[in-house]
């Protein structure tokens, strides 16, 4: 009887830790706007990609591409590092 508690606690922990991921998942995944969604399925690095890769790879790509064309760079004053 002692086994089986022990792995139903197990399952109710793989349970919750899908369930985060899951949900992070999800808010990667809406962070990225329709017009934001279209640009990026036109790009060719997408267009190769996309055919080896998992959703969850693409979106994690789609997400790095769109932080690095939004990326600002500001001018440092002289006497900053």
């Amino acid at each position: 009887m002692k086994s089986s508690t022990s792995l139903m606690e197990l399952l109710s922990i793989f349970q919750n830790l899908e369930l985060q991921e899951y949900t992070k998942y999800k808010e990667e995944v809406e962070k990225i706007s329709k017009d934001d969604q279209k640009a990026l399925k036109k790009m060719d690095i997408i267009k190769h990609f996309d055919k080896d890769y998992s959703n969850y790879a693409m979106r994690k790509l789609q997400n790095n591409l769109l932080d690095s064309i939004n990326y600002s760079a500001h001018k440092v004053q002289n006497n900053l590092w």
